[in-house]
């Protein structure tokens, strides 16, 4: 921490709405508490909004809006019946079951607040205000706030809203909503400390509003704790290099007007009329296909497709070769276990089959994402195995059909597509994390690094480095191209495994990361392809899985 902070941790208030207190921001006490750069000391109330701004009639005419709020609610029930019916939805903003902040004092803020509060405010010499809902922070606060006042509502946190973060995003049907952490001060302009990018739930305000704050709210606690560690100049000159430094609009303390729901309920209404009947007409399945490997520069001409065997699909395509042979292993999936499997399958020397495929590893949960390499005299495999809740490595025990485990990297870990390197003279590995059951599996790319292969592994301070579904999960092997590493990455804008991305590694150190967008590649709909999510390449060709759809009466 820099010199001048009065404390060697940082002492953070929270400043919540009046009324019940939202799951999420117990949550959020239970991450800050559990952070030992963090002292927390005081919990500010809002003013009572309803009392003050109930008149001396509190007769609602119906010239006032009755029969505008009645025509919304109608819509909001119809909606909820017709399409906002989402059995695993985690609600954010349901109450608490249990009173929080323990024996934290509490200070229930008056409009305008008095003077006696000002010096109490004083007195909790609070660094940081966290800012847990949708009432103003009242100037008063914010020029106590030595490091500011820090706001996972997406904007500013001195702007009042009437609709919480991710709402709006839903209701104007923008395929992704960004999610900030903003930073206000009293004397200058406000700063974004975290991002991140997230696929827009069409069909629900509710969840888009929920994930945006289950996902958002690990934000705070991560960057306290980075700034703590570095500093304050470097971590503020960080966020300018790391996010973009332009907040939302401020039109969000508006309220929906009934031709806007009208509009929302129709879309959605349609969006789930168009996927039943994708989904009852269509199956939507993977396969693998040879295709030109793409270099620097060229681009992705897919080849011959594989078919499936029946009752089964193929994805997640690796190429290793041995002794002058080339085998791809990938992910098989069978309908009948309703599990993935890994199998291999012997090449030539232009990617064609030159033999059957073979099973090599099954578990009694589901493996995909086999990811091969030679290190050590040895060969290796980290398949994804995120039902088991582990990264693990297997070893060849003849290859490459016959496969042992060698060691669980990490345990107790929701994580997907595990992907290691060696570079530097460590070994570093990328994988999507969730650390909510809420959040996707597509947004959050986080990376660990290692001095031996079995570990001990150990979480990058930046972690998540890549917090964007757009680019965030990794979708093969990373590249050494021309001494330029190349992280093949997945786009999962409109769907998961959408399209490809291949980003380019600019800094990689056990302190810092930063990579930069190379080329995206969208599904190239004109072959049959709605969808791709893995890229492996050999010495001259190079196989990819792309999604498809068949009628479901040819089966």
């Amino acid at each position: 921490m820099s010199a001048n902070a009065p404390d060697p941790k940082l002492r953070v208030a929270f400043f919540v709405d009046y009324g019940a207190i939202p799951v999420w921001v117990a949550r959020l006490e239970q991450e800050l508490r559990a952070a030992t750069e963090l002292d927390l000391v005081a919990v500010l109330v809002a003013p009572d909004r309803r009392r003050l701004e109930r008149g001396s009639d509190d007769t609602i005419r119906w010239q006032d809006g009755r029969l505008i709020r009645s025509v919304k609610d109608r819509l909001q029930s119809m909606y909820r019946r017709l399409v906002d019916r989402n059995a695993n939805f985690s609600n954010a903003w349901q109450p608490a079951p249990e009173p929080l902040f323990g024996d934290l004092p509490t200070l229930q803020l008056d409009a305008p607040v008095s003077s006696a509060q000002r010096d109490q405010l004083r007195e909790f010499a609070f660094d940081v205000v966290v800012h847990c809902g949708l009432r103003e922070v009242d100037e008063s606060v914010l020029v106590h706030a030595r490091l500011g006042v820090w706001s996972i509502l997406g904007c500013t946190a001195d702007i009042s809203q009437e609709r919480p973060a991710g709402f709006w995003p839903a209701m104007r049907g923008e395929a992704t909503t960004r999610s900030i952490l903003s930073v206000s001060f009293a004397d200058r302009a406000p700063l974004v400390a975290a991002e991140s990018w997230m696929g827009t739930s069409l069909h629900s305000t509710r969840d888009n509003v929920s994930r945006h704050y289950w996902k958002m709210l690990f934000s705070v606690p991560r960057a306290l704790r980075r700034l703590v560690q570095i500093g304050e100049a470097a971590f503020w000159a960080e966020c300018h290099v790391r996010f973009e430094q332009t907040l939302a609009r401020r039109f969000s303390a508006e309220e929906p007007g009934v031709l806007q729901h009208a509009m929302f309920v129709t879309g959605s209404v349609l969006r789930k009329i168009r996927e039943l009947l994708d989904t009852n007409l269509f199956d939507h399945r993977w396969r693998l296909r040879r295709a030109e490997k793409i270099g620097l520069t060229g681009r992705l001409n897919l080849r011959e497709i594989q078919d499936n065997p029946p009752a089964v699909y193929r994805a997640d395509p690796f190429l290793h070769t041995y002794n002058g042979e080339t085998f791809l292993f990938f992910e098989e999936f069978c309908d009948k276990r309703d599990l993935g499997h890994l199998s291999v399958l012997p090449l030539d020397a232009n990617g064609h089959p030159s033999g059957e495929a073979k099973v090599i590893l099954e578990r009694p949960y589901h493996l995909s994402y086999p990811q091969v390499f030679f290190a050590n005299g040895e060969h290796y495999m980290v398949p994804e195995s995120y039902q088991n809740k582990t990264i693990e490595l297997y070893r060849a025990r003849s290859f490459p059909y016959e496969w042992e485990l060698e060691a669980v990297l990490i345990d107790q870990i929701d994580a997907c597509d595990a992907t290691l390197f060696e570079k530097d003279g460590l070994w570093w590995m990328f994988a999507n994390v969730r650390v909510h059951s809420a959040i996707s599996s597509q947004d959050e790319c986080f990376l660990y690094f290692s001095e031996q292969l079995t570990g001990p592994w150990q979480p990058h301070p930046m972690n998540p480095v890549v917090s964007d579904c757009r680019r965030a999960r990794p979708a093969g092997a990373v590249l050494d191209i021309d001494g330029r590493f190349i992280r093949p990455t997945q786009d999962s804008t409109f769907r998961y495994g959408y399209g490809l991305n291949f980003v380019e590694i600019t800094e990689l150190s056990t302190t810092s990361y930063s990579e930069v967008l190379s080329r995206h590649m969208p599904p190239q709909w004109r072959s049959g392809s709605i969808g791709m999510h893995t890229y492996a390449e050999a010495q001259n060709f190079a196989y990819v899985d792309e999604l498809y759809r068949a009628f479901r009466w040819k089966k």
